[in-house]
């Protein structure tokens, strides 16, 4: 969402300067504290032009709310931060910065809007099993007999591009494998696994 924020606002105002910083990129590793900050800044920063600072991961920048106070003090500067963890959400940073930003909360895209905003044709899955941060999908068929129907089964799962685990449940005699990295599993077998449990 950054970088789209970015070339929107390089479309609206293109003489204005702008500055990204991503504290996951080692190329930022030196930038630590706010006074960090307050120097790259201050060193890129070109004269006379309106100024649109970036910065991914902001809570990695120790004390990061100074710098922002001071970059939002001095005028000529619209700062977008993106964070991740605890303090990002505190009502500490509320306190720290009152009156000085606004927050735009991201939520993950469901599985429907996930395949709306790439473009993927909806395919249907037979069950997603979710528990904390894990997941599962599963797909189930009486029995795989046909290619055409070992490729709507695995098709479906195919076209999700996360990396948790995706399973073809079947009654077929011969099953287990993998196709793809989709796993072909009996349906006797997958309920009586404890790994789900």
């Amino acid at each position: 969402m950054l970088f789209q924020l970015m070339d929107h606002i390089a479309q609206i105002d293109s003489t204005g300067q702008q500055i990204y910083i991503n504290k996951e990129l080692h190329e930022f590793a030196e930038i630590r504290t706010s006074d960090d900050l307050i120097a790259y800044v201050d060193l890129h920063r070109l004269p006379d032009r309106k100024l649109y600072l970036f910065i991914d991961e902001v809570q990695d920048i120790e004390a990061f709310e100074n710098a922002l106070r001071s970059f939002q003090a001095s005028g000529g500067i619209d700062i977008y931060c993106t964070g991740s963890n605890a303090k990002m959400l505190s009502g500490e940073l509320a306190t720290y910065l009152s009156g000085r930003y606004v927050e735009i909360k991201i939520y993950s895209l469901t599985y429907p809007e996930f395949l709306e905003f790439h473009g993927l044709e909806r395919k249907e899955i037979d069950f997603v099993c979710e528990r904390g941060s894990e997941r599962i999908y599963i797909q189930v068929a009486y029995l795989i007999p046909t290619d055409e129907v070992h490729q709507r089964e695995f098709g479906n799962l195919l076209v999700i591009p996360d990396n948790f685990p995706k399973f073809v449940l079947s009654m077929d005699e011969i099953v287990g494998g993998s196709h793809e990295g989709i796993q072909h599993v009996h349906v006797e077998e997958f309920l009586f696994s404890t790994l789900w449990q």
